[in-house]
């Protein structure tokens, strides 16, 4: 819940301009502009949200650990993510600090969030 709060507040705050947003290093490189237009923010409005946290199945909720069925959804799933990531039009890791739901003192971040291999890749 915590976490779907704040993407509807960073979004609206993006489309307002309250939050702005810079492009990644790699899009910067291209010669791309470094801050979201105008135009962009008002396509937000419209926009489809493909949120990884709900979209990917999660082992843990799931609670079906040793499952061979599941290891290959979650599998499956894992492997379809560069096509969302290469499909979409903006990008955005929504990474705040929040705790971690299963280990008492340990907090998620964006930090821990690059200690994940495919998350690193999303970003090129």
């Amino acid at each position: 819940g915590a976490q779907f709060k704040i993407l509807q507040e960073a979004l609206a705050n993006i489309i307002d301009g309250y939050t702005k947003i810079e492009l990644d290093l790699p899009m910067q490189f291209t010669g791309e502009t470094t801050v979201l237009s105008s135009a962009n923010r008002e396509q937000l409005r419209d926009a489809y949200v493909w949120f990884d946290w709900f979209s990917i199945p999660q082992i843990e909720v799931k609670g079906d650990k040793d499952s061979e069925e599941m290891s290959s959804h979650v599998f499956l799933s894992v492997q379809s993510i560069p096509f969302y990531v290469e499909s979409c039009k903006l990008f955005l890791a929504l990474v705040p600090t929040l705790p971690h739901d299963d280990f008492e003192d340990v907090s998620c971040n964006y930090c821990t969030w690059l200690d994940r291999g495919w998350c690193r890749l999303e970003i090129w």
